[in-house]
C-alpha cells in the first residue's frame, strides 16, 4: 500500500497489512516507510517550512516517529536511515540529509499528540450544529446527521 502526501499529521497503525511489506507514505521531500507497526508522520506544507526559516526557525520536511513495531525508515534523494525502536524520530531536512535516529523529548509527543485529537463529539445536536468549516479539518468517520 503506498498513500501520497502533500502535507499533514499522520497516526498510522498497521495491521496485517504491514506485516510482510512496508507501508509507504510517499512525499515530495522524503518517503517513510512502516513495517509491523505505528508510528506518527508530519509532513509540513511548503508555507510552514517557509514560514519556520523567516522566523529563524527550522522546520524538518519530515518527521517520522516509531510508536511501536519492527520498523520505520525513511528515505530522500540522498540517504536512506532506518529505526527498529520504539520512542525514536528520525527528520529529514531540505537539503535531503536524515539525521541519526535520536529520542525526542516528552514535548515532541505532546505536541503532535495534542494535534491529532479533536475534542470527542457527545451528541447528534452537537455534530449537527457544526458548521461546514468546522467539519472539514475535523474528518471524523461515520454517520453525519443529515441538514435541512
Amino acid at each position: 500500500m503506498a498513500v501520497f502526501v502533500s502535507k499533514g499529521l499522520f497516526r498510522f497503525v498497521g495491521g496485517r497489512i504491514s506485516k510482510s511489506t512496508a507501508v509507504l507514505f510517499k512525499s515530495k521531500a522524503a518517503t517513510i516507510g512502516i513495517r509491523g507497526g505505528v508510528a506518527l508522520m508530519q509532513f509540513p506544507g511548503s508555507g510552514q517550512v517557509d514560514q519556520a526559516r523567516d522566523e529563524g526557525r527550522q522546520l524538518p520536511t519530515v518527521q517520522a516517529t516509531m510508536l511501536y513495531g519492527d520498523e520505520v525508515f525513511m528515505q530522500t534523494q540522498r540517504q536512506r536511515r532506518a529505526i527498529t525502536r520504539a520512542g525514536f524520530a528520525l527528520n529529514a531536512a531540505l537539503d535531503g540529509t536524515i539525521n541519526e535516529p535520536h529520542r525526542p523529548d516528552r514535548a515532541h509527543f505532546h505536541r503532535i499528540l495534542s494535534l491529532l485529537e479533536e475534542p470527542q463529539l457527545r451528541s447528534e445536536a452537537q455534530l449537527a450544529a457544526l458548521t461546514p468549516e468546522q467539519i472539514g479539518p475535523i474528518g471524523t468517520c461515520g454517520r453525519w446527521p443529515s441538514r435541512q
